[in-house]
């Protein structure tokens, strides 16, 4: 956003979290005019572009036992408790997925927390309260927390920009939506 406020002063950009089902309501309602989704939606009159992929990466607390591990397996995971995303979420179900594919499924994990923050993640991480998939940009720098390898999952959260496909939106959200699905936001994504 700061690359394209760069470019662009005299639009203003306004920035609101909420829930996936809240999100799409907003945007049926015209409340809002661009969202950002970590899932492809295909819904008539609405398009959606691919933004980019980020790395999902697990999380413990540091000096915690799998650390003590260079490659963790799945089965492993089976006895620890973890702090998730929100059941049903597109973020979790990324999550569930992956663990499944290695044979570990949702109802074999201890729960400890569910929320829709990464921030409120990443603090109970610290605090113990269990382990943690987290996108990779959300790591903290420093050493409270520390990442555990398991071989052959690799988990990724894809983000789209998701529009409604109606004529005369106002221009300043034309230029935030080629802004954000054009080659200097992609480039900056990457990063």
């Amino acid at each position: 956003l700061s690359a394209f406020r760069e470019r662009f002063s005299a639009i203003n950009v306004s920035v609101t979290i909420g829930p996936h089902e809240t999100l799409l309501e907003w945007l049926t309602g015209q409340q809002v005019q661009i969202l950002v989704l970590e899932e492809q939606l295909r819904r008539r009159g609405w398009e959606t572009l691919a933004l980019g992929v980020e790395r999902l990466v697990l999380v413990a607390p540091r000096g915690h036992s799998l650390l003590q591990h260079e490659h963790v397996t799945a089965g492993m995971l089976r006895t620890m408790p973890f702090v998730m995303p929100r059941s049903g979420t597109p973020f979790r179900r990324i999550i569930d997925d992956g663990l499944r594919r290695r044979g570990v499924g949702s109802a074999d994990l201890l729960v400890n927390l569910e929320t829709d923050s990464v921030a409120l993640m990443v603090q109970a991480v610290r605090r113990g309260s269990g382990l943690a998939f987290i996108p990779q940009s959300r790591m903290p720098r420093g050493r409270e927390l520390g990442l555990i390898n398991v071989p052959g999952m690799y988990l990724q959260q894809e983000w789209f920009a998701l529009r409604s496909r109606e004529r005369g939106a106002p221009r300043a959200v034309q230029e935030l939506y080629s802004f954000l699905t054009g080659t200097v936001a992609r480039e900056l994504l990457k990063k």
